[in-house]
């Protein structure tokens, strides 16, 4: 009977033990749990030019959430580009435009999105784009009348 009693308690604790392990992993993927995803039109981009970001938020069962806060900063090389704030629609989509500052420096700019909602638990992301400075105007002026005068001197030197 001793025997019996104990068998009892212990094939109930391993059940309490199972029950917990199954609300937990339950609770990971349940609809508290938020995910998001975003991308760029492009990979590449100029100084001066326009990024456009799109995304989607979802709950952890695939389900898109509307009202989503979406914090985003952009970080460039030097630091900080970008700061901005924007939410889901009804399907759970997002778009944020910015421009890039034409005096940006050339380099590889992550940005980063985090998305809230109360009741449940934040996700982030990461993408990144390259950011190519262009030739100033001042530059190829320059550039432009050193090729000219190579050029002159050249022909002078013909003569």
């Amino acid at each position: 009977m001793v025997y019996g009693k104990q068998l009892f308690k212990q094939i109930a604790f391993l059940a309490l033990v199972l029950l917990t392990i199954l609300l937990i992993v339950n609770k990971a993927y349940s609809a508290e749990t938020l995910f998001i995803s975003a991308s760029l039109s492009k990979e590449s981009y100029n100084a001066g030019e326009s990024i456009k970001i799109d995304g989607i938020v979802k709950d952890g069962l695939g389900n898109p959430v509307s009202g989503v806060s979406i914090s985003i900063q952009v970080d460039g090389p030097s630091g900080v580009i970008h700061l901005a704030l924007v939410y889901s629609a009804q399907d759970g989509t997002f778009t944020h435009e910015f421009k890039i500052p034409q005096n940006a420096d050339a380099g590889t700019y992550i940005i980063h999105l985090t998305a809230s909602k109360q009741g449940y638990s934040d996700a982030t992301t990461q993408i990144s784009c390259l950011v190519v400075a262009e030739f100033n105007g001042l530059i190829v002026t320059f550039l432009s009348l050193t090729v000219a005068l190579i050029l002159i001197t050249a022909f002078k030197k013909k003569k």
